[in-house]
């Protein structure tokens, strides 16, 4: 302490000035000034730097900065950011009220954000009631899913959100990575590429599954036939297309030309793909052996093909179908749907 420093006593004695080097170190403490009894009135701008203030600070009880810019609720160890009242509890599986949220994120109206993890109590009609959430964003300005969580209704009734994650900034993609090398890449334009593969000819951009009816006629005249069965459904994998058929006819057919039958989707111009029958059921005479696909369309041709003559095909003939008359047919082919 210097020289000429007095304590509290001296100086109310003494002097009308008080100067850092009156006082002596640890004379004033906390519990010798009131509450509010220094204000930001009493200080001059900048006369708080961090070279006077302690490298461990200890705040006891709340804090809050600028309102509610940030506030720590020191009663129920939890943070809010844009709110000064955080979530406190929600209810265990014992029905006992425990510390809940982590953070709370409010943009100022009643929507939540942030990371939540439940709220106090349950709540009545019309109260906003949400258990268990892990991740969300809902700030009034959008009306979809965004974010990831596990809440309820006011009536208790347990639901999920989408998991939105997004890469909007510059259109740019989103890359996944294990052990410091890419694994998964989702592209700008939604395709999917693994281990560092960048090129958009590679990125697998569709799957899509599901039944269809196809129309079967003849390709000159006759029909649409109508069957007893009729199951019949596609896989459809970037470009590749796996379409399989069970029809059965409910009565004898005529028709002229091929018999045609329509595909799922619309056979690309390279003429990739075909078909082969795997199962037949009471047809009369020969049976067909070929299913060819015509390019640019979205049907193809059942057929016979004469094995002593190369590429010589026949169209079948309506005689030979008859009631119960049935087949199973798998086709392959290219698409640019």
């Amino acid at each position: 302490m210097a020289s000429n420093s007095k304590n509290i006593a001296e100086l109310l004695n003494t002097d009308t000035t008080v100067n850092v080097t009156d006082v002596a170190d640890g004379s004033i403490t906390t519990a010798k000034i009131a509450a509010g009894a220094v204000d930001t009135t009493e200080l001059a701008s900048g006369a708080v730097t961090s070279a006077k203030l302690d490298t461990n600070i200890d705040v006891a009880g709340n804090l809050t900065v600028d309102t509610n810019t940030l506030y720590v609720n020191s009663s129920n160890d939890c943070i809010g950011v844009k709110t000064s009242l955080p979530g406190t509890s929600f209810l265990d599986s014992s029905g006992t009220h425990v510390p809940a949220y982590l953070l709370e994120v409010s943009p100022g109206n009643a929507a939540k954000g942030g990371m939540l993890v439940g709220t106090s109590g349950r709540a009545g009609a019309g109260t906003d009631y949400r258990q268990g959430y892990f991740l969300r964003r809902n700030d009034g300005w959008v009306s979809t899913d965004s974010g990831m969580y596990k809440g309820s209704d006011t009536t208790g009734s347990d639901y999920w959100e989408n998991l939105v994650i997004s890469n909007g900034g510059g259109g740019g993609a989103i890359v996944f990575k294990a052990n410091g090398a890419e694994r998964m890449r989702l592209g700008a334009n939604g395709g999917l590429s693994f281990n560092g593969d960048t090129a958009a000819d590679n990125q697998l951009d569709d799957y899509e599954e599901g039944a269809f009816t196809p129309t079967v006629t003849g390709s000159s005249s006759g029909g649409p036939f109508t069957f007893s069965s009729n199951n019949c459904r596609y896989v459809k994998i970037g470009r590749l297309v796996k379409a399989s058929y069970w029809l059965v006819h409910n009565g004898s057919i005529t028709f002229s030309g091929a018999y045609k039958i329509t595909l799922p989707f619309t056979v690309s111009g390279d003429y990739a793909g075909g078909g082969y029958i795997s199962y037949f059921q009471s047809f009369i005479g020969t049976k067909p052996d070929l299913f060819q696909i015509e390019a640019n369309t979205n049907f193809g041709y059942l057929r016979r093909l004469i094995s002593s003559n190369d590429n010589q095909q026949f169209d079948l003939d309506p005689a030979m179908f008859q009631t119960n008359t049935g087949f199973m047919l798998t086709v392959m082919y290219e698409t640019n749907s």
